[in-house]
């Protein structure tokens, strides 16, 4: 029964063309970024994770954005697009927290978080 779902599965991918399968990769990856972004925005903190690897993702990104239009898929490019998109904007946020924290470290070392504060 489980292999006859599977086999069943494939078959039904196989008449979905490349590009739309793809297009749906890059479009999760792009709402799970967005997810990323808006923990970073809840918790205004950011910890566990590296600016550079999340640059070296947008980067490639940046480079599929040139490269499907050669090879004509229109759903990977818009898809492309939307990741891009996300990866730089939870790339500015990581620096704007990392920053902002930056700036409020010694305050709240010297007098205390106020309250309400996430360092309570």
């Amino acid at each position: 029964m489980v292999i006859d779902m599977i086999q069943f599965l494939i078959d039904a991918l196989r008449h979905v063309p490349s590009d739309q399968i793809n297009a749906c990769f890059e479009g999760v990856g792009a709402a799970m970024i967005l997810n990323n972004c808006r923990m970073v925005i809840r918790d205004k903190l950011v910890r566990g994770v590296s600016i550079l690897t999340n640059a070296y993702f947008t980067s490639w990104g940046i480079w599929n954005v040139f490269y499907y239009p050669s090879l004509n898929q229109v759903w990977s490019f818009r898809a492309g697009l939307c990741i891009c998109t996300a990866n730089i904007l939870w790339i500015l946020l990581m620096l704007y927290y990392k920053h902002k924290e930056k700036i409020r470290s010694p305050y709240v070392e010297a007098v205390g978080a106020p309250e309400g504060s996430i360092h309570n």
